[in-house]
């Protein structure tokens, strides 16, 4: 038998065209089917899976379907697979609703439990629709500018918590209505990597929304000292855009009473608007002089009073919608060539406005080309907006600061020349010197003042608000040589929160922190003379100075304190007890000039010891009382 002889295909030239044509043909024909999206996805121990591809979708243009309609087979061969599953789902920028429908098998025996995340915190509604065991629909209505107790799981994104019975396929149905973003992520998550992701996403937003937070202070601090209106308007455009991100992260929804109209989910465009008519006003504040640049200095006007008043077209929701991508796109249009063409006239600090308004413009694109369908999803655009939030706000603080140095500088020039011109220039310079001393005097005092307060509140425990450790050793000092020069009795008593580390475990620290300070309160009233003290001595312990008080003194005010804490009532399970109660260690002492506080504090500790060996909420006093 003969054998065939095969051309050698090891060089690709040596390749035909027919040949090279079927290659490339059966490349794009394998791409086509990696792209293809609708497959039933089943359930494997993994963190997370991307739902892009095993999606169908239906649109619905009258917005009349329900999931009982959606189910039936008529409707089920118009499902369609997601055309390019790696960009996300694409919803069309129109009225219509659409449906998804999602078909996941577990091939475990037991159930398993996932979470389904739609990253998309501004549809207006979501719906999920699941059949349960006895053929009922379990359905969620939810979206935003909704209630936020509407949604199964507290969360800026949409959470759907899901059962999977083992060895079963579920099929679920979601219904989506957009308005302005029309791009989603979806994303099953296994439930501790969701844990994990929701961490670090609620740590993200804390730490960028408390540096927003702070440079907003900051700014106005710098106002109200300056009453530099740039300052001003700058911290407003902090708190613009720290507000439309807020509205983005579903903040207002998780912290204020909603009443669910569709209004709610319009805030975020108004939001939007009015946060770029500060950034039109202070840009043109900031660099655009009428006189300098006319034409400029018209437009950004005329944009900043188009943004104030865009928030009015919402009456229109559709044509909104339309209309404010393309004007913050042609509005980024004008504010960097405008920044390019200042920056060819040289004009100071204008490069530090292209590199912050850079980074602001680079998320407000990645806005844009997802509200127009533009952007795939494979990531959450929030990360880019936040970054260049928190970038941007850091950079525009910097160039507003050196700015105002620049227009500063420009300014004392000018009052230089025109001093030096004036015949009352010498009795201006002795003006202005009197008054930097009546300055420097001023601040001299409140610096005094200043460092006197912050000397009291360096001796005042920051928990209960009584004295604090430090303050107590030098309290403890003076009355022991006051009462060594006068040759009178010196008290201390140690008091200890009996079972406190089993109330700390069993009610949490914030309870625990709560129940210190409701104890100082009991003790500040407690003491009825002014010239005792009471103090944090550490953790649970306090510790009282009671000068010129003899032994049967300070046991009679330790029992005084150990019932009023019991009479709190504070209750403590873990406890003989069963509520809150104290122990106290008392001495008396007649110090000498060579005393020394360590001893008087061993007694009080030795008799606090022998109060809780004697089953503690009691007071035990120290046998020596003589001289120490």
């Amino acid at each position: 038998m003969t054998r065939a002889v095969c051309p050698d295909t090891s060089n690709p030239l040596l390749l035909g065209v027919r040949q090279r044509f079927a290659i490339l043909c059966f490349l794009s024909m394998m791409a086509v089917v990696c792209q293809a999206g609708g497959g039933t996805l089943t359930l494997e121990p993994v963190e997370a899976v991307k739902l892009s591809a095993h999606f169908k979708v239906l649109e619905d243009p009258g917005q009349q379907l329900t999931e009982a309609e959606v189910s039936t087979p008529a409707f089920d061969a118009q499902f369609k697979p997601v055309a390019d599953p790696r960009s996300g789902l694409q919803l069309g920028n129109n009225t219509s609703a659409y449906w998804l429908k999602l078909e996941v098998f577990n091939p475990e025996a037991g159930t398993l439990i996932r979470v389904l995340e739609i990253d998309n915190p501004l549809l207006p509604e979501v719906q999920m629709h699941q059949l349960d065991a006895q053929g009922h629909w379990e359905s969620v209505y939810t979206g935003h500018g909704k209630p936020y107790s509407s949604g199964p799981y507290g969360h800026r994104n949409f959470i759907f918590p899901l059962r999977f019975a083992g060895e079963t396929k579920t099929t679920i149905y979601f219904r989506l209505r957009g308005f302005t973003t029309n791009s989603l992520l979806t994303t099953l998550w296994d439930e501790s990597a969701f844990d994990a992701h929701e961490r670090q996403d609620y740590a993200t937003q804390a730490a960028l929304f408390g540096f927003a937070v702070a440079v907003a202070l900051v700014q106005l601090a710098l106002y109200l000292a300056t009453r530099e209106a740039l300052f001003g308007l700058y911290g407003a455009c902090i708190v613009g855009a720290g507000a439309t991100l807020a509205d983005r992260f579903e903040l207002p929804r998780a912290t204020m009473t909603w009443n669910g109209t569709e209004w709610g989910s319009h805030a975020y465009i108004a939001l939007l608007a009015l946060f770029m008519a500060l950034v039109a006003s202070l840009v043109q504040k900031l660099f655009l002089t009428s006189s300098q640049y006319p034409w400029l200095s018209r437009s950004f006007k005329g944009y900043a009073v188009f943004f104030a008043v865009f928030p009015l077209m919402l009456l229109w929701p559709a044509l909104a919608s339309g209309v404010l991508p393309w004007m913050l796109g042609l509005f980024n249009v004008l504010m960097l060539s405008t920044a390019l063409y200042l920056a060819n006239r040289k004009v100071p600090d204008i490069h530090h406005l292209v590199a912050a308004y850079g980074v602001l413009f680079f998320g407000l694109l990645v806005v844009i080309f997802d509200t127009l369908g533009l952007l795939g999803r494979s990531t959450s655009v929030d990360t880019h907006l936040l970054l260049g939030y928190a970038v941007s706000t850091l950079l525009m603080g910097y160039t507003i600061a050196c700015r105002v140095a620049e227009l500063n500088l420009e300014k004392h020039k000018a009052q230089a020349a025109l001093t030096s011109m004036q015949n009352e220039a010498i009795e201006k310079l002795r003006t202005s010197e009197m008054t930097l001393e009546a300055m420097v005097s001023r601040r001299t005092q409140e610096l005094q003042q200043a460092a006197t307060k912050l000397e009291s509140l360096s001796a005042v425990d920051g928990l209960t608000g009584v004295a604090n450790r430090r303050r107590f050793d030098q309290m403890l000092q003076i009355e022991l040589r006051r009462a060594a020069r006068a040759k009178r009795a010196l008290s201390l008593a140690i008091i200890d929160v009996d079972w406190f580390k089993p109330f700390n475990d069993r009610y949490g620290h914030q309870a625990g922190d709560e129940c210190l300070r409701q104890l100082a309160r009991v003790f500040e009233a407690g003491i009825m003379r002014s010239g005792d003290l009471i103090a944090r001595y550490g953790g649970e312990e306090f510790v009282l100075i009671a000068p010129d008080t003899d032994a049967s003194g300070i046991v009679s005010i330790a029992n005084y304190l150990c019932q009023e804490v019991f009479g709190l009532a504070i209750a403590h399970d873990g406890s003989p007890y069963g509520r809150v109660s104290v122990s106290i260690g008392v001495a008396t002492a007649y110090p000498n000039l060579e005393s020394t506080a360590g001893a008087l504090l061993l007694q009080a500790d030795n008799a606090l010891y022998a109060a809780k060996q004697q089953g503690r909420h009691r007071v035990s006093a120290s046998s020596t009382q003589a001289s120490i």
